[in-house]
């Protein structure tokens, strides 16, 4: 199926704003996400109309990995709990039209389908285009302990990872705000500081010449001719 050619496709003339040549990548993106969002729930909600099952026979539902707000909008049409729809979004990113495959590999290596399980695959791209499938998952042999513990730990690994890095970037930025911030602060503290310091000075001047007093002087030590007298 084909729809809204103009919403997401690539233009070959010159940019208007650059001036640049073509060919250019041109998207809609708020067109695109209203699209994907309704056509990813009524995809998968006439393919399983068609096998003649219902949202809640799925087991796993796989999406096309292109966003998670999108996901999370299908599903909430749909009814479908988040725990039963498999993104590798927080460590992958966007993987474009290889999302749904490496998607189905990881959960199949992390233990997540097993044999029987009914598996909806859903996807869209540039046209608009999109399509569905539901596999019902048959024997496979399961893989040894130490691939699943693998593919769970690697996982749990890029979600950690990918915390830390946020983690991280908000930790910077607030120590760059605090230092810009102290230092606008000592700058406006110290400049009354100065000011008070002048007055006081300038009073201390004022009163020792009302009284006929030389300012103060450190006395300078005495200087003898010869070596030091032994003690």
């Amino acid at each position: 199926r084909v729809l809204f050619r103009s919403v997401l496709i690539v233009q070959r003339k010159p940019d208007t704003i650059s001036g640049e040549k073509g060919p250019f990548i041109c998207m809609d993106g708020r067109r695109v996400f209203r699209f994907a969002t309704r056509i990813l729930s009524s995809a998968i909600q006439d393919v399983v109309e068609r096998a003649g099952l219902t949202v809640a026979d799925l087991d796993l539902l796989i999406p096309h990995q292109a966003n998670q707000r999108i996901i999370d909008q299908a599903c909430e049409r749909l009814g479908v709990p988040l725990d039963r729809v498999y993104t590798n979004l927080d460590h992958l990113g966007n993987t474009s039209a290889a999302s749904v495959p490496i998607s189905l590999c990881e959960a199949a290596n992390a233990g997540l389908i097993q044999e029987g399980a009914l598996v909806s695959l859903v996807a869209f791209g540039g046209g608009l285009t999109w399509a569905a499938a539901l596999v019902r998952w048959g024997h496979v042999e399961s893989p040894p302990w130490h691939r699943a513990l693998r593919g769970r730990f690697g996982q749990v690994w890029g979600r950690l990872t990918h915390h830390w890095h946020r983690l991280r970037d908000a930790i910077r930025i607030t120590l760059r705000i605090t230092r810009r911030w102290l230092g606008h602060t000592w700058a406006k503290t110290d400049a009354p500081m100065e000011r008070a310091r002048h007055r006081a000075q300038t009073m201390a001047a004022r009163i020792q010449s009302k009284l006929g007093l030389s300012p103060y002087t450190p006395a300078e030590p005495e200087q003898t001719d010869g070596e030091p007298e032994e003690q």
